[in-house]
Parts: C-alpha cells; sequence; structure tokens
C-alpha cells in the first residue's frame, strides 16, 4: 500500500466526482488494489448525483460486459458447428447407401424414443430385430 500512498489525494477528488474504481485506475494510470481503493474511502461521503453517477456506471460496464460474454459464447458456438461439420462431412455419403439410412433412422428412433419411461417395449425391441443385421439371424 505504501508504493499506492502517493496516489491517495488524486484518487479521492476522482471519486468525488463520482468515478467508479475501474475508471480511477485508468485514470491513475496505475491498478491500485481495489481493498486500498475502498481503505481510502471509507470516510469519504458523497452526494447523491455522485452515487448515481457510479450505480448507472456499474450497470452500463455489466451490460457491456454481457453483450461482450454473449457475442463470444456466439463465435464459439459456431466455431464448434463448423468443426463438427467438418469432421463428419464424409458421413454424408454412407447415407447413400439405404441399408445404413435404415440403421440410422432405426438408432434415432431408438434413441429419441429411450428419453421417455416407456421408451424400452416390445414394438422398439421388435422394430431393432426386423432392421438390424444382428436381428436377422
Amino acid at each position: 500500500m505504501q508504493g499506492y500512498i502517493r496516489f491517495k489525494d488524486e484518487a479521492i477528488s476522482l471519486r468525488r466526482r463520482g468515478r467508479t474504481y475501474t475508471e480511477i485506475q485508468e485514470l491513475l494510470g496505475i491498478k491500485v488494489p481495489p481493498s486500498t481503493l475502498c481503505t481510502w474511502f471509507k470516510q469519504l461521503k458523497l452526494s447523491p448525483q455522485e452515487r448515481e453517477r457510479i450505480l448507472l456506471r456499474g450497470k452500463e460496464r455489466i451490460r457491456n460486459g454481457s453483450a461482450k460474454a454473449s457475442a463470444t459464447r456466439k463465435l464459439a458456438k459456431e466455431k464448434r458447428l463448423k468443426n463438427i461439420y467438418h469432421n463428419n462431412a464424409y458421413l454424408k455419403d454412407l447415407l447413400e447407401d439405404k441399408d445404413i439410412a435404415k440403421m440410422v433412422l432405426v438408432m434415432l428412433y431408438l434413441c429419441e424414443g429411450s428419453k421417455h419411461r416407456s421408451a424400452v417395449n416390445a414394438a422398439r425391441i421388435k422394430t431393432l430385430k426386423h432392421w438390424s443385421p444382428f436381428g436377422q439371424q
């Protein structure tokens, strides 16, 4: 904290003008720990206008952060989907074989149906045996 003490008066002056901790750090050009700033500002009485400005800036930063996070998630999702498409593009040609296509549809039916409690029923097992190369022995 001793290294930061020379910034104390300027930091207090900035805080009196309704600046947030982040803005104070940026304007000082040094990252004073928030705990140090909190100690310096403990006895500081802010006017309602100063408090309102600080509150609004905090809300604005949260909105901006949420927008950035959303954009980052969107880009990551697009990248993930492109990767899945690229890694599985060869499967499209396999579906030209009607037997493989039927097996894929049967597996899709069985897997999607298994999301419900009555999934393992005689009709599904019969369907699998009928279309499966293993069931036709």
